[in-house]
């Protein structure tokens, strides 16, 4: 197998080496696997293994040197889960140290080496020397992840195919063992699906006119070439086969050689490639490694406030606008080292105390004479007023800084006003030095505090008692008098005033900053943020204490009591008592106190001052220190625009094709030059693999467009043959960048969204919806062409089409008279390999057209009735299958009137499918009656034709008087009003004693009983000859014949009778 030379890696056999990367570790307990930063570490005492997570290591256990470990696979077996990990044992203990899965058995290969682990298989001995097999880099590159439900499909047809192999006794080598053949790869590729390999190749046969065999077992008895259960490759439902390999890309486009070319294959989930000058194929990946970047700690540098500068350019920039601009960009970056000169913020003033409550008022005096009124509460104090809200503090200024540059993109030197020097490589190569001049920020102003609540209204006094009446010997006693009213209740007192919010604090200056490097390319390393601070927020006042409630009011007094009254006699000598006075009138109580109102609330603070932005210039000087150019914004890059297009220029993106990119424009419009040595170039995305071409850009001027002289080539991913009707409709993005010293310009990134899909398509099916035995049919298959360019087997076309149709095994094509090769824009050609398919070369589809082809076919005279045959066609492009849908024709009764009509019409349609018929079949043969047949589907109505709206010209109607009428699943729409009972009424003669029966049918028993009772009475068949049925029925398969309970509610039965 000739590959390129493998680059030389360091592992050796049977000793601990360094080794780090992502593996899933095996809990203990539960035995959960987790994803953990793997790191072994050798050392000269003990061997250390730690997970890292978060940037946290752990050391999860040692290794002695002098005993190394045991690693051992968990298993054997490539269709196992675990078929990637390996256990890590001691081996003084016995005792399990780790259990490991690797994504792939590359990695699970170096992991093992790198415990000390030997083994066969594990390293190649090529000229003596020990390494790793060349695969470290598979799980790098981008790839399409077919869906979760087609990878099931394509494992489950993998796993039936090893199944079978197995039983035949055949070696079924592991996946990393066995490269896939060249020639089958590529027949694979080409064809879009495995080929059976029990068919022998035979030439194809192209359709003279008549040549295509034909059966009618009513005709002659059947040939060897008639196509029987045994001899279909095509089974309903069908799915086009998913097994094709996935092109990944080729040549320099993924890093390969030219004529390589790399492939996911989705059974085995593994990486393969293709040698096409030497016809090989090979899994070990001859593309380098991609070596790590080490990781560097993010550092941070303080030059503290509050410096000035005595001395700054007059040409220092300081425009809102511009400084706004920059302090935006510099937020939005990634920040490998800080230097901090910014402002300190203010601390946030203090919030109020909340008021004092007020007094509550006195008590009134109760009334202290006979019917004396009580007085009046005292009222409530006032709340007392909430504090106000403590200042924010002033932030401080932010320091000037003027900083010189020098290094290069991994070690910056800054010299100047500090010095020290930024690491921005290994991990850090996108980040950049971070210069902080923002001011502070205001403190906010503290909140004024709450008024204090009123005091309550002092209680009313109670009125006194009503002073009693007098008592008389030798008179009636006087009436008490009226007690005194009740005091009312005090006001309550009005709440405090509310603290006044506290004012913000002011914010901090902005510094400035002046950049001066001789290589202006280092600008590109540094941002910085200039802007002000920004003013603390005013605190808002206080809210009103709440009023005091009212006092309430005193009680009335009682009325006093009635005298008593004395006694007289009369002249007879009796004695009569006077009578007593009545008790006196309650004083009134008084009235409740208002409420205080509620405190007024505080003023709010006022905002702190904003402060004046910073400056920044931008200086490129001399190696002597002269002053070069000053500007106050640094070059830019913004890329305007480009122009896509296809290899296969028919405005139409297909997968797995070529894109080219020219003329990609771009504008520096900043006030200082661009220099040179910019980078433009295209990076691949996850729809979209390109070329790792760059070009380097010259001095672009400022204020000028430059136009890329080169053009970028990209391919889009490839897709798997469809696994669902319809045609492939997807998107696919990139976009453009352009950076310096690996940092990229904001504004380079312009985007473009291309439709991914074939130009290729089909437009429609046509197909009658029902079909008799024997009758033939036209079936219509519409191609489409979406794209500008014609397709065909013409010359100058994008690439040629096939159409194969799969036909079901009662289906039989049948050879047109006007299917020839000149006639139509299309060849049909018969495989005698595949007696179930016809294949169609399209020989122009012009650019928008659309080309129909007209196929014959013929239900089989053994077709089964109420069945579906199934139909479908399958689209290739360049022998690429892209698109594939079906359709059904049924299988329909005719109806044929005899001299003597059957004893049971039986009205069908769609409803009625083959099982359900199979059912009423036999329920009507154990009845020994016979049958005819009117489909509505067919003859689109029951009594009128819905089509032309008039009545057949052959119709069953006045033919069955008297006898039953069977129509499962009635639609009593297409009676036509009933009319047909009506009629059939009339002609009897006998309206008075015919009837309509309709029966609901709830089970089985109860259909077959009335069809008993009914088809007797009708005909006349002795009942005693269907004394089994009963037995029959509960012999009935009730899984098989689920349509009983939940479609008879549905049917209907019509029992026409007459004398």
């Amino acid at each position: 197998m000739a590959t390129q030379a493998p680059p030389l890696l360091t592992l050796q056999e049977g000793s601990v080496q360094t080794c780090s990367g992502y593996v899933e570790k095996q809990s203990r307990i539960l035995k959960r696997w987790k994803k953990r930063w793997l790191i072994i570490t050798p050392g000269q005492y003990q061997h250390q293994v730690f997970t890292e997570k978060n940037g946290t290591q752990k050391l999860f256990f040692e290794i002695p040197p002098a005993r190394k470990p045991l690693v051992e696979p968990v298993t054997t077996d490539p269709k196992d889960s675990n078929y990637t990990s390996f256990h890590v044992i001691n081996q003084t203990t016995g005792k399990r140290l780790g259990t490991f899965r690797t994504p792939d058995i590359v990695q699970m290969r170096s992991f093992m080496a790198s415990f000390g682990h030997t083994g066969e298989g594990l390293f190649s001995k090529a000229e003596g020397a020990n390494e790793i097999p060349v695969e470290a880099t598979h799980g790098l590159w981008d790839v399409i992840h077919p869906s979760e439900e087609e990878l099931v499909q394509r494992q489950t047809a993998f796993n039936e195919g090893i199944k079978e192999k197995k039983d035949e006794g055949e070696v079924v080598p592991r996946p990393v063992d066995a490269p896939p053949n060249y020639a089958q790869t590529m027949e694979q590729l080409a064809l879009g699906f495995y080929l059976p390999n029990d068919l022998q190749p035979e030439t194809p046969v192209v359709y003279p006119g008549q040549a295509m065999p034909i059966y009618d077992p009513s005709v002659a008895a059947a040939s060897s070439s008639t196509r029987r259960p045994s001899h279909d490759t095509f089974r309903p439902p069908h799915g086009p086969p998913v097994f094709c390999p996935i092109s990944i890309g080729y040549g320099p486009e993924v890093g390969l050689s030219d004529g390589q070319q790399a492939l996911w294959d989705p059974i085995g989930k593994y990486y393969f490639f293709l040698d096409h000058l030497q016809k090989v194929t090979f899994f070990e990946d001859p593309r380098p490694p991609i070596a790590s970047k080490p990781a560097l700690k993010k550092r941070q540098g303080t030059y503290g406030d509050r410096k000035r500068e005595k001395t700054l350019p007059k040409a220092l920039c300081r425009s809102h606008h511009i400084i706004n601009h920059t302090s935006q960009r510099a937020q939005s970056k990634k920040h490998g080292f800080v230097l901090n000169a910014a402002g300190i913020d203010g601390d946030d003033g203090n919030h109020g105390k909340a008021g004092t409550t007020g007094t509550s008022g006195n008590y009134g005096m109760d009334g202290r004479g006979y019917g004396s009124d009580g007085s009046a509460g005292g009222p409530g104090g006032v709340g007392g007023q909430g504090e106000f809200g403590q200042r924010g503090q002033d932030a401080t200024e932010a320091s000037d800084v003027i900083l010189s540059l020098s290094g290069n993109s991994e070690s910056l030197h800054v010299s100047g006003s500090c010095k020290f020097t930024a690491h921005l490589g290994g991990d850090k190569y996108e980040e950049v030095l971070f210069v902080n001049c923002r001011g502070g920020d205001g403190g906010r102003g503290g909140n004024g505090g709450t008024g204090g609540a009123g005091g309550r209204g002092g209680k009313g006094g109670n009125g006194a008692c009503g002073r009693p009446g007098a008592s008389h010997s030798d008179a009636p006693g006087d009436n008490g008098e009226e007690g005194g009213n009740g005091g009312n209740g005090g006001l309550g007192g009005a709440g405090g005033k509310g603290g006044r919010g506290g004012d913000g604090g002011n914010a901090g200056y902005g510094g400035a900053c002046v950049l001066q490097a001789q290589d202006p390319r280092l600008f590109m390393l540094v941002e910085v943020d200039c802007m002000c601070g920004v003013g603390g927020k005013k605190g808002h006042g206080g809210q009103g204490g709440e009023g005091g409630s009212g006092g309430s009011g005193g009680s009335g007094g009682f009325g006093g009591p009635g005298g008593m009254g004395g006694t007289f006699t009369n002249d007879d000598g009796v004695t009569f008592p006077y009578p007593c006075g009545f008790p006196g009138p309650s004083g009134r109580s008084g009235s409740r106190g208002y409420d205080g109102r509620q405190g007024a609330s505080g003023q709010d603070g006022i905002n702190g001052k904003s402060a004046p932005i910073g400056g920044i210039l931008w200086v490129t000087s001399s190696p002597d220190g002269g002053i070069l150019h000053e500007s106050s914004t640094r070059y830019d890059c913004h890329v305007t625009g480009f122009h896509t297009a296809s290899a296969v220029d028919d405005g139409i993106f297909e997968p797995n094709e070529r894109v080219i990119i020219t003329d990609l424009t771009m504008t520096n419009d900043a006030s200082m030059d661009l220099p040179s040595g910019a980078i433009a170039f295209i990076p691949s995305t996850q729809t979209i693999k390109f070329e790792p071409i760059k070009h380097e850009l010259p001095e672009i001027p400022c204020g000028t467009t430059y136009t890329v002289p080169v053009s970028y080539y990209g391919r889009i991913f490839d897709q798997p043959p469809p696994n669902k009707p319809g045609p492939f409709v997807s998107k696919a993005e990139f976009v453009s960048r352009v950076e310096l010293l690996g940092r990229p310009f904001e504004r380079s990134f312009h985007k473009k969204t291309l439709v991914v899909q074939y130009p290729i398509k089909l437009a429609f099916m046509k197909c009658p919806e029902n079909l008799g035995r024997g009758e033939t049919a036209n079936l219509e298959i519409g191609i489409k062409n979406i794209s500008q360019m014609p397709y065909g087997s013409v010359p100058g076309s994008g690439g040629k089409v096939i159409l194969q149709v799969h036909f079901d095994q009662r289906l039989l094509p049948v050879a047109a008279a006007n299917v020839g090769l000149s006639l139509v824009p299309y060849t049909v050609t018969y495989d005698p390999n595949m007696r179930d398919s016809l294949y169609v070369q399209l020989h122009e589809i012009p650019p928008k057209g659309t080309v129909v082809v007209q196929l014959t076919v013929q239900m089989e005279s053994r077709a089964e009735l109420f069945d579906r045959c199934l139909w479908q066609a399958d689209v290739y492009l360049r022998d690429k299958l892209i698109e594939y849908n079906h359709q059904m024709i049924r299988v329909s009764p005719f109806y044929t009137p005899t001299a003597s009509p059957s004893d049971i019409l039986m009205i069908t349609g769609s409803g009625i499918s083959r099982r359900e018929f199979v059912f009423w079949q036999k329920i009507l043969e154990s009845l020994y009656v016979t049958v005819d047949f009117w489909d509505t589907d067919r003859y689109n109505g029951v009594s009128v034709d819905a089509t032309t709206n008039t009545r057949h010209a052959v119709t069953w109607e006045g033919r069955y008087g008297g006898k039953m009428i069977l129509y499962p699943h009635a639609d009593l729409n297409k009676l036509h009003g009933m009319e047909l009972v009506r009629r059939e009424l009339k002609a009897r003669k006998k309206r008075s004693s015919n009837s309509v029966l309709k029966r609901s049918c709830q089970q089985v028993e109860r259909i077959c009983s009335q069809i008993t009772s009914m088809v007797s009475q009708a005909s006349g068949i002795n009942p005693r000859g269907l004394l089994w049925l009963p037995r029959f029925i509960q012999l009935v398969d009730s899984d098989r014949f689920h349509f009983s309970h939940q479609h008879t509610t549905k049917d209907k039965c019509f029992n026409l009778t007459g004398d």
